[in-house]
């Protein structure tokens, strides 16, 4: 049997330890934890990321379908009459403008 005093240093060593493991199971718990919070952010980044891209593709789809029916118009443009062409101008223009707006 050891005396009390060895006894008492050893407890005191494993007191020690022991805090100093419950500290550094503090610091891991708090780092998975922040880990934790920035990887839920990038799903939610990366979800919005991908909402964007998709509306991007939307967006410009519609233009090049847009694009398209310009040139088949142009193309047919000397079968419409001159009040079509000026009203078919007025529109282009309007919608020149408000591209022009919204891009700035």
């Amino acid at each position: 049997s050891l005396p009390a005093s060895q006894l008492a240093l050893e407890l005191e060593q494993r007191q020690a330890l022991i805090q100093r493991l419950l500290r550094e199971v503090d610091t891991r718990t708090a780092a998975l934890s922040r880990v934790g919070h920035e990887v839920l952010q990038l799903r939610d980044r990366r979800a919005a990321d991908a909402a964007e891209v998709q509306r991007l593709r939307r967006a410009l789809a519609d233009k090049d379908g847009a694009l398209d029916r310009i040139a088949v118009d142009a193309s047919q443009a000397e079968h419409i009459d001159h009040a079509e062409l000026v009203r078919r101008h007025r529109m282009l223009a309007g919608a020149y403008r408000a591209e022009k707006a919204r891009s700035d």
